[in-house]
């Protein structure tokens, strides 16, 4: 039908809506204390690997150590055994110190929510804890104690590619038994052997699994330990042996 009369768009009648980018002041924000987000961070390893904790010390310690014992010896009825002496040295420990300084003004401790020196114990607790542990791993001994990588007398297993890492577990296992090393065993690496290790097949394309390649021993892996070591950029950290010592 032709249209009569006066033509009006009907945009006149609309209302322009109120918008959030106009009405801030009138718009609350919901603080939600109770949902606070930590930093990701490494775990805390070596304690739970077994390594033995020594409390209440107050001074050096000094541990004594067998180095040689009385040779057995088989001999004919009526002959003299031949004489032996055992033979001591000991370990000693001596204090190491590690710590951080956070400061927080007194509107600080009144205002924030959560409460910010709660959190600042917990990061400290946190923090220390895996500073410790990293020393246990590496540390190099001079204001921080010497870590399993740093003390010498220690055997190594040199990687050789071609025989793959379950060889290599497998020559670590046996270095620790020959040398009689102790039964609370375990590995400890890096999350980028980790990963090499889930992706290892069989000839006929399946998964190996981790318990294969580590030979049932238990594994942990851990962001602490190295993945520079020398001679080369790339080259992971992999310890295995009786973490209680």
């Amino acid at each position: 039908l032709k249209p009569q009369g006066v033509l009006v768009p009907t945009e006149i009648f609309e209302t322009r809506v109120q918008t959030t980018a106009n009405s801030g002041p009138i718009l609350p924000t919901d603080h939600r204390p109770e949902l606070y987000i930590s930093a990701l961070t490494a775990n805390s390893v070596v304690r739970s690997m077994g390594a033995t904790i020594l409390n209440s010390l107050s001074g050096n310690v000094d541990i004594p150590r067998e180095t040689g014992s009385p040779t057995i010896g088989w001999v004919a009825e009526n002959t003299a055994l031949t004489a032996g002496d055992a033979s001591f040295d000991s370990v000693t420990l001596s204090p190491k110190h590690a710590g951080a300084l956070s400061e927080w003004s007194r509107n600080m401790i009144m205002q924030s929510s959560p409460d910010v020196e709660m959190l600042l114990r917990n990061m400290l607790a946190r923090n220390l804890a895996l500073a410790i542990d990293r020393a246990a791993i590496q540390g190099g001994g001079t204001n921080e104690p010497a870590g399993v990588l740093a003390t010498s007398g220690i055997q190594t297993e040199a990687f050789v590619t071609g025989e793959g890492l379950g060889s290599l577990t497998a020559n670590m296992i046996g270095k620790a038994n020959l040398a009689n090393v102790g039964a609370r065993r375990g590995f400890l690496s890096t999350p980028g052997i980790q990963t090499a290790a889930l992706k290892l097949k069989d000839g006929q394309g399946h998964f190996i699994g981790l318990s294969e390649t580590f030979h049932g021993e238990p594994v942990t892996f851990s962001n602490q330990v190295p993945t520079n070591l020398a001679p080369a950029a790339n080259k992971h950290g992999l310890i295995y042996g009786d973490w209680s010592e």
